[in-house]
């Protein structure tokens, strides 16, 4: 069976594609290797895993990430659909503090992307019914939860599509200002 490839390592962060084969029976996927992360720098077990459906193109999810001492790895794969996924280095020393990453990921590509810690998280959906699998290095801890306003113009950076639907906790997640200072990895 073909393996998982590395197209593109930035910073980091790791575009991937992976086995995907079709039959008269359908299709299979092979999303996940713990050999091949593991030498990627997925050091963790994986703590859980989740899938988000998007109903509408538009859609916003993000900027998310976890505080120390549970700052996570994520594995991020569009099974349907696409997205825009949006990462924001956040790690406090990094010459590229603050720097957006886009990725376009879908199910068309078969490709996926390993984020280390030090990142924060978001996608837009660029199709109606998106659906993104997560795989997490930690378990999700409500006191350690937090994010950057998927809106904050001090980013540089704008949404492709006219954003249909976000959340109200996003929209209340604070703005980066002088006294974000990132976390330590």
């Amino acid at each position: 069976m073909s393996k998982i490839r590395l197209i593109k390592n930035i910073n980091g962060i790791k575009l991937l594609k992976y086995f995907y084969s079709r039959d008269n029976r359908g299709n299979f996927s092979k999303i996940f290797s713990s050999e091949l992360f593991y030498k990627l720098g997925f050091k963790n077990k994986v703590a859980q895993i989740n899938l988000s459906s998007n109903i509408k193109k538009g859609t916003i999810r993000g900027f998310h990430y976890q505080k120390n001492p549970k700052n996570e790895q994520k594995i991020i794969i569009c099974i349907r659909g696409r997205i825009l996924d949006v990462l924001i280095d956040i790690r406090k020393k990094s010459k590229n503090f603050l720097k957006t990453y886009k990725f376009n990921l879908s199910e068309k590509k078969n490709n996926c992307i390993f984020i280390p810690k030090g990142y924060a998280h978001g996608f837009q959906s660029l199709t109606d019914n998106a659906q993104i699998i997560y795989i997490h290095s930690e378990l999700y801890y409500k006191s350690l939860d937090t994010g950057i306003n998927p809106f904050d113009k001090n980013l540089k950076f704008s949404w492709p599509i006219k954003v249909t639907k976000y959340s109200k906790r996003d929209s209340l997640l604070p703005f980066v200002n002088n006294s974000f200072k990132g976390i330590k990895i």
